[in-house]
């Protein structure tokens, strides 16, 4: 099944829908803004999604170069989909 993000586990509800898929982007993208989400996301994974918002150009670079912000966004989409948009089952 496509998949809005390569490399997510979960498929949003909508996939097939061009309005929808622009909705769920700009959830996703909103929701990194909103503290009791972003707690929930690190009380669930441990993980800080901030430190992707809150980083200095050098830390920038370092991410990009491991891989870091990739994985951390792939694991910030699968999340807001299971527990804020909804799986497409």
């Amino acid at each position: 099944m496509k998949k809005p993000v390569k490399g997510m586990k979960t498929t949003p509800n909508g996939i097939n829908n061009p309005i929808l898929m622009g909705a769920w982007f700009s959830c996703v993208s909103a929701s990194v803004g909103v503290e009791g989400i972003t707690k929930s996301f690190k009380d669930d994974t441990g993980i800080d999604i901030t430190i992707l918002v809150n980083r200095s150009p050098i830390e920038k670079l370092i991410d990009e170069a491991t891989g870091l912000d990739k994985d951390i966004a792939i694991k910030w989409c699968d999340w807001v989909t299971k527990n804020i948009w909804g799986e497409q089952k």
